[in-house]
């Protein structure tokens, strides 16, 4: 498994603004991507990168959890990404609560649906899933709309100033682990974007 995530040019608006669209409730969708060499940190990389981000509009959520909702629709947008030639390379959802990381219950998710993707025939030699975890921010003075963002260890803290008045603001924490579909297990990786 690659130690590092790109975020590409393409994925990171539509995981932020999904995020954002209702940042009461969580969300989830598709990581479609693939791995290959990029420059990061000015050292060319192997890295896998997401290319494209899927919301699951179909999906039931609260401000606690996330899921497919209609399985059938489910179903559909994954056979369309595989109709496609494109490779599911996993998933993401948002936590209005708590932190950028995987409860134990996101890990029995994701555990049970990689299974599951097996049993369908598709083969899963990657499996990534983002944690995007969504803070409102209040301001004593005015923003104008601008975005920042700050690398931290392995995460990226991005900060989107302005967006739903010019005194509020979203801070955003992207976290991403990838399971071994050997041994199930869970890492925290590095995740860069352009």
């Amino acid at each position: 498994m690659s130690k590092v995530i790109y975020l590409s040019e393409n994925g990171l608006p539509v995981l932020v603004a999904s995020s954002l669209e209702t940042p009461y409730k969580e969300v989830g969708g598709f990581l479609i991507g693939k791995k290959e060499k990029r420059f990061i940190k000015g050292k060319r990389r192997t890295c896998l990168t997401i290319d494209s981000v899927y919301p699951v509009m179909t999906s039931k959520s609260d401000k606690n959890s996330w899921n497919p909702g209609n399985l059938a629709a489910y179903n559909r947008i994954i056979d369309t990404i595989n109709a496609l030639g494109l490779n599911i390379v996993g998933e993401y959802h948002s936590h209005i609560e708590g932190l950028a990381a995987l409860s134990k219950e996101d890990k029995e998710y994701i555990i049970e649906e990689v299974k599951d993707f097996k049993k369908k025939g598709m083969k899963i030699k990657n499996w990534i899933e983002i944690v995007l975890n969504i803070n409102e921010k209040e301001y004593e003075n005015k923003q104008t709309q601008k975005s920042s963002c700050t690398y931290l260890k392995n995460k990226i803290k991005y900060n989107l100033k302005g967006i739903k008045d010019p005194y509020i603001g979203y801070e955003i924490t992207i976290a991403t682990y990838a399971l071994s579909v050997d041994d199930l297990t869970f890492q925290e990786v590095m995740v860069h974007i352009p």
